[in-house]
C-alpha cells in the first residue's frame, strides 16, 4: 500500500512538471523567441542616392526604393540586422543626376537611420568607431555626410574631418563596386566582395589614421594610400 501511493506521488509531481514545462513554451526548442523590430526612416547618402535598393540582408520581403533625396523607409525590421543600399544613380543638392552608384552602403538597424559611408565602416567593424573617435567624429557624426546637416553636429574641424573620411572612402567603394560588377557575372557576389576588401581597407586605414591631430588633407591621403596598400589589392584580387 505504501509503494502504491509513492508510485501516485511521484506520477502526480511529473504530471505537474509537465504542465508546468507546457507553460513555459516546452524544453529546448520547443518555444517562440521574438524578435525585437523597429521601423527605419532615413537617407542614403554618398551624396544623395536616388532609386537605390535599399533592404534588409538575408530578407528579401524588407526592400524599397530612395527617392531623389536619398530618402527611404523599411517597415518592421529587425534590430542589429544589417541594411544594405545598392544601385541607383547620384545626385546633388539640387537633383541633379551625377552618375551611376556602383558601390555598396551599410547601416546596422536600430543604430543608425542613414545609409553613409562612415555607417558601413562601423557596420563592418566596430571598433573603427574609436578610430573616428579620434578624429573628432562623434556615431552622430557617421549618420550624416552633407555639409549642411552636419552643421552644428561639432567643430569645424570634426565636420571637415567627417566630410574628408567619408568622401575617401566613398570613392573607394565606388571603385570597388565598378570593378566587381564589370568582372563578376553573378551580381549577386558584389556586396560580398565590396564587404570583403573594405574590411581589409578598414584595418589598413586603422592602422595609419589614429592620430588626434589629423585634418581632412591628411585624412584623404591616408585613405588613398591603404586603397594601394597591397594587402587591399590582394583582398580584391581574391575576391575576383
Amino acid at each position: 500500500m505504501k509503494r502504491q501511493r509513492i508510485k501516485w506521488v511521484a506520477l502526480f509531481c511529473v504530471m505537474c512538471f509537465m504542465t508546468l514545462l507546457t507553460a513555459c513554451g516546452g524544453g529546448g526548442g520547443g518555444g517562440t523567441t521574438e524578435s525585437t523590430t523597429t521601423d527605419i526612416s532615413g537617407q542614403a547618402v554618398d551624396p544623395y542616392l536616388n532609386g537605390t535598393t535599399v533592404y534588409m540582408e538575408n530578407d528579401n520581403t524588407k526592400t524599397t526604393k530612395t527617392d531623389i533625396t536619398g530618402n527611404y523607409t523599411l517597415n518592421n525590421v529587425t534590430i542589429r540586422a544589417r541594411v544594405i543600399a545598392k544601385g541607383g544613380n547620384e545626385v546633388n543638392s539640387t537633383g541633379g543626376d551625377l552618375g551611376e552608384f556602383t558601390g555598396v552602403l551599410m547601416a546596422t538597424a536600430g543604430d543608425h537611420s542613414n545609409i553613409t559611408p562612415l555607417t558601413t565602416l562601423v557596420t563592418l567593424d566596430d571598433n573603427f568607431a574609436n578610430v573616428l573617435k579620434d578624429l573628432g567624429i562623434t556615431d552622430v557624426d557617421v549618420n550624416f555626410m552633407d555639409s549642411k546637416q552636419l552643421a552644428g553636429l561639432g567643430n569645424a574641424t570634426s565636420i571637415q574631418n567627417t566630410l574628408a573620411l567619408a568622401t575617401a572612402v566613398a570613392t573607394q567603394i565606388k571603385l570597388v563596386g565598378n570593378v566587381a560588377n564589370k568582372v563578376v557575372t553573378d551580381k549577386t557576389k558584389v556586396v560580398t566582395i565590396v564587404e570583403n576588401v573594405v574590411k581589409k581597407l578598414i584595418t589598413v586605414i586603422s592602422d595609419n589614421l589614429n592620430a588626434t591631430n589629423t585634418n581632412a588633407t591628411d585624412i584623404v591621403d591616408k585613405v588613398v594610400e591603404a586603397a594601394k596598400n597591397s594587402t587591399v589589392t590582394d583582398a580584391l584580387i581574391s575576391e575576383l
